[in-house]
């Protein structure tokens, strides 16, 4: 079992391991009252209204679950866009710098559901970038005017 929740790669999935029968209960319950709320929009209903049922464990709140599922997904193992220095990224000789001294590409990060996987990329490719090079080092000439 605490394999089965250390793999779980959803909430759904998770809840669906701690409480399966309460979960697929909670589950139509939100799907009948989406429908319900959807079907008021287009139908009068009468003034004594039959009481909706009570699922026991009611606590769960569908809306901190749907947040903890977007951060599960935002941290996910996949592509995602960060900003490298070009100069340590090429290695580039002290005397040199680029501007600008940092691009954006997409590198594979994030977690994986499970502990016995790691979060690799399984291809790669070359990206063309501009950028301008300079030298740190000005002649001796230049120092001089400049200064």
């Amino acid at each position: 079992m605490e394999q089965k929740l250390r793999s779980a790669s959803s909430v759904d999935e998770l809840m669906s391991l701690i409480y399966p029968s309460y979960w697929a209960a909670l589950k139509c319950r939100s799907k009948l009252s989406a429908a319900a709320s959807l079907a008021t929009k287009f139908i009068q209903r009468p003034a004594a209204d039959v009481e909706e049922p009570t699922y026991a464990a009611a606590y769960l709140n569908f809306d901190i679950l749907k947040s903890i599922e977007l951060e599960w997904r935002k941290t996910q193992c996949m592509p995602r866009e960060v900003c490298i220095d070009v100069g340590r990224e090429f290695g580039a000789p002290t005397n040199v710098f680029y501007k600008p001294p940092c691009v954006s590409v997409y590198r594979c990060g994030g977690c994986c559901p499970s502990e016995d996987k790691q979060c690799r990329n399984i291809s790669t490719g070359y990206l063309s970038k501009t950028v301008y090079s300079c030298l740190s080092c000005l002649p001796a000439a230049f120092q001089h005017v400049a200064s």
